[in-house]
């Protein structure tokens, strides 16, 4: 099975988060934010947007990440149990869910459109801000080969791969003389591999 460059573009105009979805990411992000510095209490340094928005990687179905860092000294666990609390406090009745994660706290907004609150360290946060700087740098075909594979996983509900394992398998497979067909072709192929997925299954979402 051929992919065709020209329905992938097109697919990928369709997939891409459209002004009034941005607009609404933006609202809420702000609404975050202000949380943060006005409603925690904590001594907020350094907040930046993380994960699939902050690598360009994003399609309409992605979480956002907010991530942050304070400049007191702190115990982490306390503080994000202490996180969670005040998420529940302030935006239980605008929300469908929050949840604490291993490593963030979900909050769930209505529409499909969720946020991922992570605490970092000053340094992790350096490091991470430093790491999606280089990402963004990638050329728009890898980041578009992302973003269609991330699309294909998206639509198949036993899936089951993470935004950070298809971009991993990109990135390791990519290939700058190769058109955007032929990348995605071979991404999908080791998606089938991972996920027992017949790969014809996978190409048919973007048929």
């Amino acid at each position: 099975m051929v992919l065709s460059n020209r329905r992938l573009r097109r697919i990928l105009s369709e997939i891409y988060p459209s002004q009034n979805q941005r607009n609404f990411f933006h609202s809420k992000w702000l609404r975050i934010i202000n949380f943060l510095y006005n409603s925690t209490g904590f001594s907020i340094s350094k907040v930046g947007i993380g994960g699939s928005q902050g690598k360009k990687t994003e399609i309409y179905k992605s979480d956002f990440d907010i991530i942050f860092a304070c400049s007191d000294i702190y115990d982490r666990q306390e503080r994000f149990d202490e996180l969670f609390d005040l998420l529940q406090d302030n935006f239980r009745n605008a929300t469908n869910n929050i949840i604490q994660k291993t490593r963030a706290v979900y909050v769930e907004f209505p529409n499909d459109f969720s946020y991922d609150v992570v605490l970092l360290t000053s340094h992790d946060f350096d490091q991470e801000m430093r790491r999606l700087q280089n990402f963004r740098q990638s050329d728009d075909k890898m980041l578009n080969t992302i973003r269609l594979c991330k699309y294909v996983c998206s639509q198949i509900s036993q899936c089951g791969l993470q935004s950070y394992e298809i971009e991993q398998k990109v990135e390791k497979l990519y290939n700058a003389d190769s058109d955007l067909a032929d990348n995605t072709y071979r991404t999908l192929q080791s998606m089938s591999a991972t996920t027992n997925i017949p790969v014809h299954e996978l190409l048919d979402v973007l048929q």
